[in-house]
């Protein structure tokens, strides 16, 4: 039988706050990702229907969409 008051103690149990914020600031970039990429994608299709270029911008404004959402996700995890 052990004696020691220190291993009679019962541990406390941390809160898992830590799992909580990392999942919140990965399910954000997620949104932000598909928002910026969205939103480009959008905008370069909607100057093709005014502009009467077919699927030019689009293409463009989509990989220029993927290239800002990818460098946001480098600056927050760098």
């Amino acid at each position: 039988m052990d004696n020691n008051p220190k291993h009679n103690k019962p541990q406390p149990s941390k809160p898992p706050v830590k799992d909580a914020k990392n999942w919140l600031a990965y399910s954000g970039m997620t949104f932000e990702m598909f928002g910026t990429i969205g939103v480009c994608a959008a905008l370069g299709y909607f100057l093709d229907k005014k502009l009467h270029t077919a699927p030019v911008l689009v293409i463009i404004f989509l990989f220029i969409g993927l290239i800002l959402a990818f460098y946001r996700v480098y600056k927050q995890l760098m």
